[in-house]
């Protein structure tokens, strides 16, 4: 079911854990950093439970029990009073009402549905879907706004039935175990994407019955290096890393501050500067920097990675996916950042900026696949048609932060969202973006990159 779960909380995760690129939020996924904030609660999966853990947090310097990381966040200074509930379900609802409801105050999104309308799936698909008559999705929990599954249920008369999972890992374990456990629908990033469909646990897209994939998905989204033949993926949003930054500390002018040179060379904003606690995105940046592929396996270039990396690390406060915190204390005026949380980021502590790095950066998507154990196959295809009509996905952009892949939708975003760095990217920075392959996340280079990452905890 959807909604937070007990037991999660009681999961034994710990956040030095090595943390890949699957686990982007497609390790996305509700933090109870934010619940806690109640101010934008749709924001990234990849915090989630991986801050309802018991564990420890690593930070360079000192070692904080994870009870005083989310006593710190409770207590964080927002612009926003807001009265705390008792328990957290209730917070969690309210976050997540408030955040859409201010989004769409600012502009709300113009949903231009002669412009773009919605492709409806066949008669075919529709009346099996009725007949199979529930969904089973197995995703992160509170992320895409609620109103996306209650109103599928309305429109077909569909039960949804959500599980939520509490980490990448324990997806794709449940799924290695069993490639046929009973899911109609599975949430994925990237590189969850890549090992589930290795286990032979998805079933291909039937194009016929989703239209609107067909008719909105960006072209350049359509075949990709681990779905060449466009058969099993339909990614939702974009993730991409940047450079977050203090504007009311640190001069927008300043040189080199929209390069990699930033934060791996000293400059005056050493100690002041946070990186990502993932091995995959620490490693890659290091290799753009060096003007290498992120996605290298060569033993040479991880080894001028690993250095560069250990020279960087006296410079930073910490590996710290998410310094809301630091930022609003003024301890970090410069971070590295998935661009959705710096966006969610800035609603909370305002003057915080995103750069997208010149030299170019890493990217990902999140997605929705169908899971081949699952019962209700065209219910499960309906729901994927839904979730991509111009104006559902306008919903979910504005919900979540992460820029669409769904041609219509930049047109319909509100001018807050709409005015975001990461929103709408221009074909010349694409150009520059890369995303993992197979080798590099799930493969041989997750290895190596793992084993860079037990070297920089030393």
């Amino acid at each position: 079911m959807g909604g937070y779960n007990s037991k999660q909380k009681k999961m034994k995760i710990k956040v030095k854990s090595m943390s890949d690129l699957c686990q982007i939020r497609y390790e996305k996924k509700v933090s109870l950093l934010r619940v806690n904030n109640a101010k934008d609660l749709n924001h990234k999966k990849n915090l989630t439970h991986r801050f309802y853990a018991a564990g420890e947090k690593e930070v360079i310097g000192q070692s904080r029990t994870q009870a005083e990381y989310d006593m710190s966040h409770i207590n964080l200074t927002t612009n926003l009073e807001v009265t705390m509930k008792t328990t957290l379900r209730k917070i969690t609802i309210f976050a997540a009402m408030f955040t859409f409801i201010m989004l769409s105050a600012v502009a709300p999104p113009v949903f231009a549905t002669d412009k773009y309308p919605n492709y409806e799936s066949p008669e075919a698909c529709i009346a099996q879907a009725k007949k199979e008559g529930v969904l089973y999705i197995y995703d992160w929990a509170e992320w895409w706004p609620e109103e996306l599954y209650t109103g599928f249920e309305k429109k077909y008369g569909i039960k949804i039935v959500r599980d939520n999972y509490g980490g990448t890992d324990e997806m794709i374990t449940k799924f290695r175990l069993n490639p046929d456990v009973p899911y109609d629908i599975v949430s994925l990033g990237s590189g969850g994407f890549m090992q589930v469909k290795n286990f032979g646990a998805l079933k291909k897209l039937n194009h016929e019955w989703v239209p609107n994939i067909e008719n909105y998905l960006m072209d350049e989204f359509k075949r990709t290096a681990f779905d060449p033949n466009f058969e099993y993926y339909a990614p939702t949003s974009i993730y991409i890393t940047g450079i977050a930054y203090n504007s009311n500390l640190v001069d927008p002018n300043t040189k080199d501050l929209d390069s990699w040179k930033t934060v791996f060379e000293k400059n005056e904003f050493a100690g002041r500067m946070t990186a990502l606690d993932d091995a995959y995105e620490l490693v890659g940046s290091a290799l753009i920097y060096l003007g290498y592929n992120p996605n290298s396996t060569d033993k040479k270039e991880l080894q001028e990675a690993t250095d560069l990396l250990l020279k960087q690390k006296p410079n930073l406060i910490a590996y710290d996916a998410y310094p809301t915190r630091l930022f609003a204390e003024q301890e970090v005026v410069v971070s590295v950042m998935w661009a959705g949380d710096v966006y969610w980021t800035a609603q909370e502590v305002p003057g915080i900026k995103l750069l997208l790095p010149k030299e170019g950066t890493m990217m990902g998507f999140d997605s929705i696949a169908i899971a081949k154990g699952g019962k209700s196959p065209a219910a499960a295809h309906l729901f994927l048609n839904w979730i991509w009509s111009p104006e559902n996905h306008a919903k979910l952009i504005e919900g979540i932060g992460y820029a669409p892949t769904d041609k219509a939708t930049p047109h319909m975003l509100s001018d807050k969202v709409k005015s975001f760095p990461a929103m709408s990217l221009s074909p010349e920075y694409l150009k520059k973006c890369v995303l993992p392959t197979e080798e590099a996340a799930v493969g041989k280079g997750r290895a190596q990159r793992a084993k860079i990452w037990e070297e920089l905890k030393k």
